[in-house]
């Protein structure tokens, strides 16, 4: 019986570009700009650890406007109605009242009086 093969748990800087379809030059840079990933520097040589590569990649995800799920503990089409009310007393605020002529708001208009 042989020994079972040790999970891959680091990546070479060059097996992330090819994940990533980058350029290693592009990792070089976000590390010198502290940007991407987490990475590890040991003997001269870049590792990424593979958790610190998929945190990365999930803080990456990005949803359309009308695709985002919605947030914990609310239910889809309950809690994220919009405020109707708040808009139909800002929208009647600028409608003349009902029985009122343009002349008797103020508004100009040929008085027949």
């Amino acid at each position: 019986m042989g020994k079972a093969p040790i999970p891959i748990r680091h990546l070479h800087q060059a097996d992330l570009a090819r994940r990533w379809s980058l350029s290693v030059r592009t990792l070089e840079r976000w590390r010198y700009l502290n940007q991407g990933p987490a990475f590890l520097k040991l003997g001269g040589r870049v590792l990424y650890r593979i958790t610190d590569i998929e945190r990365f990649e999930a803080a990456q995800t990005r949803f359309a406007p009308g695709d985002q799920p919605a947030p914990e503990g609310k239910r889809h089409g309950i809690d994220a109605q919009p405020d109707t009310h708040a808009a139909t007393s800002r929208l009647s605020e600028r409608l003349p009242a009902a029985g009122k002529s343009n002349a008797s708001l103020g508004r100009g208009g040929p008085s027949h009086g």
